[in-house]
């Protein structure tokens, strides 16, 4: 089973959603420190003039080690207007603007006191706008903790996964070593950023998912689970299965068929290949080995009648 985790980002990337489609589960991992001037509270869009960023305001004066489920918007500014604002200035002449924007509008209608609620609810409603079919956890309702990959492993052990996927950021500081101490494996996830339609000039990555969903609709799955532009998962396994065939008539035949099967490629997305690999490759032979009896089995009807007469 695969894990995956990430903090609760605002408007999360296009990037942040892929990761997502490929793990089984995924926890927001709410209760490590707060990062100012990150993406925990901002994301960029596309404008006329670039890309800018869209800010929720938050209370960070003393309170310099609070965790992010900790953060509380500051709604002294009025945020949700201006925000709400731009994202239908830039994007009303999008082609799916009319039938995304009243998620936003929603959104925006409601006042909000906790940053990591805002974003968790962004999250699941894009998630299941996407079509992304996972378990969601919490890291504060886990009580998960540790530092780097500490944190990996402890998110294993809470949710029962064999195997952790990380963005390709973390190979600065996961030490796998570590983690195969634990009897873990852990999984690169190599996002490279396919091109789409955008409004407004030259093509800008990295933008927040609204642009992907203003501008492709309901084409943003495809785009999303996407595997020809990802690194594949290695793995080195060898799988065995005996087939043992009993024909009992007059002469007694025993057939013993030892098939062994090595995949070395696991694609993300495509979980059943193992199991496909392996029922073909068993099908393909239990048909031959049907066929070689049933001719046999004639062969050997002709020459008992030969021998009796």
């Amino acid at each position: 089973m695969i894990v995956a985790g990430h903090q609760p980002e605002y408007l999360p990337y296009f990037g942040f959603f892929s990761k997502i489609a490929h793990a089984d589960i995924f926890v927001i991992v709410d209760n490590i420190q707060y990062v100012k001037k990150n993406y925990q509270n901002r994301n960029r869009i596309k404008t006329h003039n670039g890309w800018i960023w869209l800010s929720v305001p938050v209370i960070t004066k003393g309170r310099f080690e609070q965790n992010i489920n900790e953060v509380e918007i500051n709604n002294s500014e009025n945020w949700r207007h201006k925000h709400l604002k731009t994202i239908s200035l830039n994007y009303k002449k999008a082609p799916f603007f009319d039938e995304y924007i009243k998620l936003f509008e929603d959104i925006y209608s409601k006042e909000w006191q906790m940053l990591s609620e805002l974003n968790e609810v962004i999250i699941r409603r894009i998630i299941k706008i996407l079509g992304i079919d996972v378990k969601i956890l919490k890291g504060s309702e886990l009580g998960v903790s540790g530092e780097k990959t500490g944190l990996l492993v402890d998110i294993c052990k809470k949710t029962g996964a064999d195997t952790y996927l990380s963005g390709s950021g973390a190979k600065d500081y996961v030490v796998e070593s570590m983690i195969e101490e634990h009897n873990l494996n852990h999984k690169y996830y190599e996002f490279k950023h396919p091109v789409y339609s955008q409004l407004h000039g030259e093509f800008i990555p990295n933008m927040s998912i609204i642009d992907l969903l203003f501008n492709c609709g309901d084409k943003s799955k495809e785009y999303i689970f996407t595997t020809d532009e990802y690194d594949v998962f290695i793995t080195s396994q060898k799988l065995a299965a005996n087939i043992y065939i009993r024909k009992a008539n007059f002469l007694e035949v025993v057939i013993g068929v030892i098939i062994i099967i090595e995949p070395e490629e696991i694609y993300p997305g495509i979980p059943t290949f193992y199991y496909i690999n392996l029922t073909t490759t068993l099908s393909f032979f239990i048909t031959i080995l049907i066929g070689y009896l049933l001719i046999r089995k004639k062969n050997k009807a002709k020459s008992l009648q030969k021998i009796k007469k």
